[in-house]
């Protein structure tokens, strides 16, 4: 309870986390534990304790959502520029890949904030953005086929960084002004 308390109260002032080390391939984002409140269905609690964490997280901060989609989508354009088109170029297929496999994660976060949504699992983003009503078109189909054959290339592996770039495009573009789509 205590924990679950601080990272609300953390949530909602504009600050999360991210546990690398906890769980694959992408860490546990404290985000995540918002998600799990405001969908507990509690078998037993006399004291009320998890109806109070969930009226607490019922709406996604603004604060949260704010820093959540200018961190992620920095991160995208600054791992695209900055390591993306390097490993790229020298023809570096894991380097590549690692870079747009993370990117698009971090593409999700930011698509989960716009739509005021809750990532809970990692494992259904891709499936969940397909339902929202502010992500770019066709944003899984997309994502799926650049990281299931990115290249073995440097032009193979730019044009991959290339489909991963409009998407980033995509999702700034749908990100100003800001969306009012609730999950």
């Amino acid at each position: 309870i205590e924990r679950s308390e601080r990272t609300i109260g953390q949530a909602k002032s504009g600050r999360y986390e991210i546990h690398f080390a906890q769980q694959p391939p992408f860490g546990f984002w404290s985000g995540t534990l918002l998600g799990e409140c405001a969908c507990a269905l509690p078998l037993h609690d006399p004291s009320g304790q998890v109806e109070r964490l969930r009226r607490q997280v019922a709406a996604y901060p603004e604060a949260l959502r704010r820093v959540v989609l200018d961190d992620m989508l920095s991160g995208v354009a600054f791992g695209l520029t900055a390591f993306a088109g390097k490993f790229a170029a020298r023809g570096d297929v894991w380097g590549t890949a690692s870079c747009l496999a993370r990117c698009v994660w971090q593409l999700g976060l930011a698509l989960f904030a716009l739509n005021h949504c809750y990532l809970v699992n990692d494992k259904t983003l891709l499936a969940e953005i397909d339902g929202f009503a502010f992500a770019p078109e066709g944003f899984r189909v997309r994502a799926e086929a650049v990281l299931s054959a990115p290249g073995r290339t440097p032009s193979e592996l730019g044009s991959a960084i290339d489909a991963v770039a409009a998407l980033h495009r995509e999702t700034l573009a749908l990100s100003s002004p800001p969306a009012a789509s609730r999950c």
